[in-house]
């Protein structure tokens, strides 16, 4: 690429990221937010509930809180639904836009939505669960209150601790490791697909930028390969960032992403991430793999 394509895919790649950073943060607070919905219903039902915990009765509590919990399915199901294909319709983009703003004609069909279709199928799955968990946790507070066993105001906070903190934090995390799987899956398919439209594709691995990441992910920064072939992390064989194939010790919370470069072209956009001045001070290993060290000499350390 000239310097006035590389600009103009590098435009276009800038704003495929921030795309993708969006989506996945309003997704994650649209589905905290209706945690927070049925966490502030949750407490309402159980609060308005008798004092006397002598007179509850269990089966008018339960329904009740079946209700709440169908409702939080119903809708943070159907949210995930839709995000998941907007990550992968946007992974998609992701390299059609900077090829397309780089001059590049080229045609290509429609990725097969076989894999995009379990991904989804999966991810409904996991957010329902929370439900289902949910909901154990609850009628297990509930019992515990009914003989007499924790009073009925630790209960209310059990309950809402639950929903505010185990629930969150395993919403956050489907929601940002699920999008990023559909987003990358898609991306690397396009990319080969390119390929056999006549525009050979290189992909490069970039880090997060977390403060505490993986060193492995950290030393690939900026490793290249063809779109076609694997990266080797920790001796695994991975595709790109979030490969639903790769172990999850790879991939669960993993803040990295691949970035697609025509491969016949001497651009000069960069490979590599620089650390930031809040890395290198609070993480040691970045400090050692700014001054140079070696991998052994890192591992060594370690």
């Amino acid at each position: 690429m000239n310097k006035e394509q590389e600009r103009a895919w590098k435009k276009a790649e800038k704003a495929a990221s921030a795309e993708r950073k969006q989506l996945l943060e309003k997704t994650r607070d649209e589905v905290v937010a209706l945690l927070t919905l049925a966490k502030n219903n949750m407490v309402l039902v159980l609060a308005s509930a008798p004092t006397d915990y002598q007179q509850w009765q269990m089966t008018a509590l339960q329904r009740e809180i079946d209700r709440v919990l169908a409702e939080l399915t119903q809708s943070s199901t159907r949210k995930i639904s839709d995000a998941v294909m907007k990550a992968w319709e946007g992974g998609i983009s992701a390299i059609d836009k900077p090829l397309a703003a780089a001059g590049f004609r080229v045609i290509m069909p429609h990725l097969d939505t076989g894999q995009l279709m379990a991904m989804r199928a999966f991810t409904v799955d996991r957010i329902s669960d929370i439900s289902v968990v949910a909901g154990s946790k609850i009628k297990q507070q509930i019992g515990l209150a009914m003989i007499g066993s924790q009073s009925i105001h630790d209960t209310i906070t059990n309950v809402a601790t639950h929903l505010d903190d185990t629930s969150r934090s395993r919403a956050t995390t489907i929601v940002r490791d699920s999008l990023s799987a559909a987003w990358s899956t898609a991306s690397d398919d396009r990319a080969q697909q390119s390929e056999e439209a006549g525009v050979a594709m290189d992909k490069i691995w970039r880090r997060s930028g977390k403060i505490h990441s993986r060193l492995a992910h950290d030393l690939a920064d900026g490793r290249r390969v063809a779109a076609d072939q694997p990266f080797i992390i920790n001796g695994h064989k991975i595709r790109y960032p979030h490969d639903p194939k790769a172990p999850i010790s790879e991939i669960i919370n993993c803040g990295c992403i691949a970035l697609y470069r025509p491969r016949e072209t001497p651009g000069t956009l960069p490979d590599k991430r620089p650390f930031t001045a809040d890395e290198l001070a609070l993480n040691p290993n970045k400090q050692q793999l700014q001054s140079g060290k070696s991998v052994a000499e890192l591992l060594k350390g370690k």
